[in-house]
């Protein structure tokens, strides 16, 4: 009897399934693009998170749809498909919505730019709410209000604070080397990137001067059973999950051990951004608090508590993971690729300040955007409208029916060889530089879209070129790097979790060795 019921749910879900494959796939042929069909998609919570221990299907003979179901499978495809179909955008077709995955720069700067028509949709920003509504997942009016909060916390003073306190991190990171030769491990390095990251934000943003040497944010506070490092750590890392099971609630008894800890983890950082708020700390808040207070006194355009903690966990997030993965990548291909690394190092000068040493050092901006177009930190930027709208596509009007997805495909965008040659797949930062009246300065002919594009560019821009800037340049005036055997296969056997990062399991044994000049 219990066998019975099983199998009818079963059949009926397979049935209700393949219905809305069908459906979709005859809407997929009145747009007139290419087209791919899957059976399974990112858009399911269960697909997410069950998916990867299916990998072994794109081995067989008919699994070739496997690579198109996982979130961030673009930053693997980046443009053979397009090259396939010889085409700039083609739809993916399944059981949840279509989705037009655009390839076009012009179309892509389009939809992202006119964010009233084209907004984000619900079901997927939803992943970023853990902790309140914010400026990443809020639409029209609501994002208005909330641009006009966070904004305050993206001054230029703030950019100084930033230089300042990533300068210093670097210099106390390397000082905890004992060798002139030092070398150390990926696994090492990755903490590394992650422990200075999420140290400058604190100060930068929230006001607390944690030191690299002594732990800083790996110690717990009175009142904490974990530190803020292990907190940020597991949340970054379990994001997908978090959101993945926001409305499951299951009894103590029968609640696995990893769903505990997540909700544990979740009443911890609450409870961190809680006293963060109380105490008034950092540039971030206090622009946060002040102009939060300033709106209180006119109409309702004030954040509520909820919402100030959801900005404050989505610049958590931005700006430690996004900033850390960057430069961990980038120190890997420096390692692995010594001349342009000497070609960055050379053009650092003495210049600790801010003011002059940020826009002199624009080798080591060139080697941050081309780990971005390469290994872009935002894959895919997704995007759909209520009503109907049509979209010029390489000189060729599309309709797009209203709902369907339409996602602006960064990394696709860049690796088109007609836009950035053919060494297209290589690392080379010196196509970011180009040389005018005997001054380098940035290819204007070039465009970066990692940072998206239109009035919901990413706010923190600057913030981390900044950052990684300051970083670099006080790492290698003094570093030599050298990469152990096997570094860059291990770098381009990467996955996506949010950003990509490099598999845990290929970077045992893998290190890189710092040799001072």
């Amino acid at each position: 009897m219990f066998l019975s019921i099983i199998l009818t749910l079963l059949a009926v879900v397979v049935t209700y399934r393949a219905f809305r494959l069908i459906r979709n796939y005859i809407e997929a042929r009145k747009i007139g693009l290419p087209i791919v069909i899957i059976p399974f998609t990112w858009q399911d919570p269960l697909w997410i998170i069950f998916g990867s221990n299916f990998s072994w299907i794109q081995h067989l003979p008919f699994g070739k749809w496997y690579k198109y179901s996982y979130l961030g499978f673009v930053l693997h495809d980046r443009y053979s498909t397009y090259e396939r179909f010889n085409t700039k955008a083609f739809t993916v077709v399944s059981p949840g919505k279509n989705e037009v995955m655009l390839a076009d720069v012009d179309a892509v700067t389009e939809v992202l730019g006119k964010y009233k028509k084209w907004q984000r949709p619900r079901a997927l920003y939803s992943i970023f709410t853990t902790f309140g509504e914010n400026v990443d997942t809020s639409e029209g009016e609501d994002w208005q209000r909330h641009r006009k909060v966070i904004s305050h916390g993206f001054r230029e003073h703030n950019n100084k604070l930033v230089w300042e306190s990533a300068t210093k991190q670097a210099t106390q990171w390397m000082e905890t080397w004992e060798s002139q030769a030092h070398e150390r491990s990926m696994r090492t390095l990755e903490d590394d990137m992650n422990t200075i990251s999420a140290n400058v934000l604190m100060f930068a943003g929230f006001g607390q001067d944690y030191s690299f040497a002594d732990g800083g944010l790996k110690n717990i506070p009175q009142g904490h059973t974990k530190s803020f490092a292990e907190v940020m750590t597991f949340m970054l890392r379990n994001v997908i999950l978090a959101w993945a099971t926001k409305d499951l609630n299951l009894p103590k008894m029968v609640e696995p051990k990893k769903l505990a800890q997540l909700r544990a983890t979740k009443q911890e950082l609450f409870q961190y951004f809680d006293e963060s708020l109380r105490r008034g700390d950092g540039d971030f808040v206090k622009s946060f608090m002040e102009a939060n207070e300033n709106e209180k006194k006119g109409a309702r355009q004030y954040l509520t508590r909820d919402e100030l903690f959801g900005n404050m966990y989505i610049v958590q997030l931005a700006g430690t993971d996004t900033t850390s993965y960057s430069m961990l990548f980038t120190l890997t291909l420096l390692a692995t690729h010594p001349e342009t690394q000497e070609w960055v190092a050379e053009s650092i000068g003495e210049v600790d300040q801010y003011e002059d040493g940020y826009p002199t050092a624009i080798r080591c901006a060139a080697a941050m955007h081309e780990t971005l177009r390469v290994y872009g930190a935002a894959p895919s930027l997704a995007r759909h409208s209520p009503n109907v709208q049509t979209i010029n596509i390489a000189g060729q009007k599309v309709v797009i029916p209203a709902r369907t997805y339409v996602s602006a495909n960064l990394s696709g965008c860049s690796h088109d060889p007609k836009i950035w040659g053919d060494d297209v797949a290589e690392w080379k930062p010196q196509r970011w530089i180009e040389t005018v009246h005997e001054k380098e300065q940035f290819n204007k002919s070039l465009d970066l879209l990692a940072w998206s594009a239109g009035p919901r560019i990413c706010p923190g821009k600057k913030f981390s070129q900044v950052e990684f800037t300051a970083v670099m340049s006080s790492l290698l005036k003094s570093y030599r790097l050298e990469a152990s055997s096997g570094l860059q296969e291990a770098l381009d056997d990467f996955t996506f979790e949010v950003t990509p990062k490099i598999k845990r399991s290929r970077i045992d044994g893998m290190s890189i060795k710092f040799i001072k000049r």
